[in-house]
């Protein structure tokens, strides 16, 4: 019947939650990359009560950097951890402990591994945390000029005119927030981006389809090679604007960002 999926999840909500309030701290303890920071995501959102102990405990809970996963771009799961870092509960030295960690796992073949987009959000959060949490007041102040140039290397290895349509807007979105938050890569991602301005058309109306984040950076991406007044016309800023309302958990890097797209409108 009809209510027949609606009753097992219930039962299965509240089978969770059981599980949730009888666990223990070193229960996540010993657990592989994935588990531990799947674990260490669930727990923060279901067990407020143990916030101050996961966070105490990052260091325990996160296997050595050594046994990271290399492959299949697993690495970019660590997002979610990232996500959770940007709330005051989260020590600010425990989030400096953990990007530097990331930093120093991410040599040229694990980046290869991680496809466009999850580097995309990757990126994204690593920058987005240290903004919120008032660490840096410019989005791209946690990298080095030598891992910027390995990010730019590994995106031009992966640029083609003839790639995939979807691949390519993950590629300007990549592109366009590397070219927003480091200033110095924007002329060679321009020259980059070139050999795509033939698809701009169906990028431009793909890029609407996607969420606020993936969108204003894609857009971005195709900016650089097109009349930026066309590509950010006064519709498209209140749709962006629109698709900005849908996220509820809002800090102070997307705020800048709304007020990014809120600047272009009134411009036009």
């Amino acid at each position: 019947t009809p209510d027949e999926p609606i009753a097992e999840g219930a039962i299965l909500g509240e089978a969770l939650r059981d599980r949730m309030e009888a666990v223990q701290l070193t229960e996540l303890f010993e657990l592989d990359f994935r588990e531990a920071v799947n674990a260490f995501a669930c727990c923060w959102r279901e067990r407020p009560d143990l916030r101050l102990e996961l966070a105490a405990n990052l260091r325990t809970i996160l296997p050595p950097r050594e046994t990271w996963p290399r492959e299949k771009g697993e690495v970019a799961g660590v997002r979610l951890i990232l996500g959770l870092s940007r709330s005051p509960e989260f020590p600010k030295a425990e989030l400096r402990w953990l990007v530097a960690e990331i930093r120093a796992f991410l040599d040229r073949d694990v980046y290869e591994d991680i496809h466009t987009f999850p580097l995309f959000l990757l990126v994204w959060n690593i920058c987005a945390s240290f903004y919120d949490r008032g660490l840096r007041h410019k989005f791209g102040d946690p990298f080095t000029d030598a891992e910027l140039e390995l990010m730019l290397s590994v995106l031009t290895d992966r640029v083609s005119a003839k790639g995939p349509n979807p691949e390519k807007l993950e590629q300007l979105a990549l592109g366009g927030l590397l070219a927003i938050s480091f200033p110095q890569l924007r002329s060679p991602i321009i020259n980059l981006f070139a050999s795509l301005k033939g698809a701009t058309h169906w990028l431009v109306a793909l890029a609407m389809d996607q969420t606020f984040l993936p969108a204003l950076f894609a857009l971005e991406g195709i900016a650089l090679n097109t009349d930026r007044k066309i590509v950010f016309s006064r519709e498209r800023c209140a749709e962006l604007l629109r698709k900005f309302e849908e996220y509820e958990d809002v800090g102070p890097a997307m705020n800048a960002l709304r007020n990014h797209v809120l600047s272009k409108h009134k411009r036009q």
